[in-house]
C-alpha cells in the first residue's frame, strides 16, 4: 500500500500519444505519487494505459473519476483547448492541475485560466519540463553564483524540420511559435527574467519551412538573440537542435540538446606558466551504463515529482499558469513585431 504521507494521490486525464509516451512513463518513475486513476474518452486507451502504467482504475468520464477517486491533484494532457476546458472543471473543485504546454491557445485564455484558479483558491502548473532537465538545472545553479556576476547576454537556438498547422491556428509559423517554441520562450524567462522588448524578423522558404531571428532586451538590462527555424532538416522531428549560450562577466556556459553542459569559469582550473590561449572548460554529460532514463534527462520525471511534492506540502507549483501566459505572450509579440516591422513589448500584446 502507498504511504499517504509521502505520496500524493494523482489522476491523469488524457491517455493519448504524449501522455503515454512521455508523461505516464515519467510519473511511474516518481516515488512521491500514487497513480489512482486514468481517464480518456476512448475506453480502450484508458484501459490500456491503466494496465501498462499501474493505475488502480480507469474511467471515460472525468467528473465520475473525480467524484469517486478524490485525487489531490490531476494531470491534464491534451490539446490546449481541451486542457483549458477540462482543467477548469478540475480547478472548480479546488483541485490543483498540471497541464502540458501551452496551457491555452493564446495568452488571453491563459490569463483567464490563471485567474480562474486564483478565484477558487487553488493553482495550476504548466509542464515546461526544460526547467527540470538536469543540464538546465546545473546551468541555473551556475548562473546564480556570485562568480558568474549575473546574466548579461543570452542566445538560444531551436531548429527542426518542417512544421505544420496544428490546433486550428492560422499558419504553420504561428503554430510553431505557439506549440513548439513556447518552450524556448519560457526557458529564456527562466534564465534572463522578464522581457522588456523584442524585434523579430521572419523568412519563409515555403509554407512549412521558415525561420525567425529575434533580438531581445530584458528588464534587467541583459540582451539576447533567438534563432528559431524549421529549415534545417527534411522531417519534422529529425535533426532537432537546441542550444543555449549565456554570458556572465568573464564567465560563460553552453547547454546543447538538453544533455551536454560546458562551463568556463572566471578562474582557471590549472595555471601553466606562459598559458595565454585556449579555453579551460568544466563539462557535464550523462555517461555510462548507469545513465538515467530519458524521462529524467529531459525533465519529465522531475516536473511531475515537483507537482506531487507541492501537493504534499500544500504550496503552489512553478512554472505556474501565469508563466504559461507569459510564454505565450512572447510568441504573440514575435508575430506582432514581424507583422508591423517594429520592436514590440510583450506586455503590449495582452488583450
Amino acid at each position: 500500500m502507498p504511504d499517504t504521507k509521502t505520496q500524493a494521490r494523482i489522476a491523469f486525464i488524457g491517455c493519448g500519444h504524449h501522455s503515454t509516451r512521455s508523461m505516464l512513463p515519467a510519473a511511474v518513475q516518481a516515488d512521491n505519487l500514487d497513480l489512482v486513476a486514468v481517464c480518456d474518452l476512448d475506453e480502450q486507451r484508458a484501459r490500456a494505459a491503466a494496465r501498462k502504467f499501474g493505475a488502480r482504475n480507469y474511467y471515460t468520464d472525468a467528473e465520475q473519476m473525480l467524484d469517486r477517486e478524490h485525487p489531490q491533484g490531476v494531470i491534464v494532457i491534451g490539446t490546449p483547448q481541451m486542457q483549458f476546458e477540462v482543467g477548469k472543471q478540475v480547478l472548480a473543485r479546488g483541485i490543483p492541475v498540471l497541464v502540458e504546454k501551452p496551457p491555452a491557445l493564446n495568452s488571453a485564455d491563459a490569463d483567464e485560466f490563471s485567474a480562474f484558479a486564483a478565484a477558487r483558491n487553488t493553482w495550476g502548473m504548466v509542464a515546461f519540463m526544460k526547467r527540470f532537465a538536469p543540464a538546465y538545472r546545473i546551468a541555473k545553479e551556475i548562473v546564480s553564483r556570485p562568480e558568474f556576476e549575473g546574466v548579461h547576454f543570452l542566445d538560444a537556438k531551436f531548429s527542426q524540420g518542417s512544421y505544420r498547422c496544428i490546433w486550428g491556428l492560422p499558419s504553420p509559423a504561428v503554430s510553431f511559435l505557439t506549440g513548439q517554441v513556447v518552450h524556448i520562450f519560457d526557458l529564456i524567462r527562466f534564465f534572463g527574467g522578464d522581457l522588456e522588448e523584442l524585434h523579430a524578423f521572419h523568412h519563409q522558404a515555403e509554407p512549412e519551412k521558415f525561420g525567425f531571428a529575434v533580438s531581445l532586451r530584458f528588464a534587467s538590462g541583459a540582451i539576447g538573440v533567438l534563432n528559431l527555424n524549421s529549415l534545417e532538416s527534411r522531417e519534422a522531428w529529425r535533426g532537432l537542435e537546441e542550444r543555449l549560450n549565456i554570458a556572465g562577466r568573464e564567465a560563460a556556459l553552453t547547454v546543447e540538446d538538453m544533455l551536454y553542459l560546458r562551463y568556463q569559469s572566471p578562474q582557471n582550473w590549472v595555471e601553466v606558466p606562459g598559458l595565454s590561449h585556449g579555453r579551460l572548460h568544466h563539462t557535464w554529460q550523462p555517461t555510462g551504463p548507469g545513465a538515467p532514463t530519458i524521462e529524467y534527462l529531459l525533465g519529465y520525471r522531475d516536473e511531475i515529482a515537483h507537482f506531487a511534492d507541492c501537493l504534499l506540502k500544500a504550496v503552489p507549483a512553478s512554472p505556474s499558469l501565469a508563466d504559461g501566459a507569459e510564454a505565450l505572450r512572447i510568441g504573440e509579440a514575435v508575430w506582432q513585431s514581424v507583422a508591423t516591422g517594429h520592436p514590440t513589448r510583450p506586455a503590449q500584446t495582452a488583450r
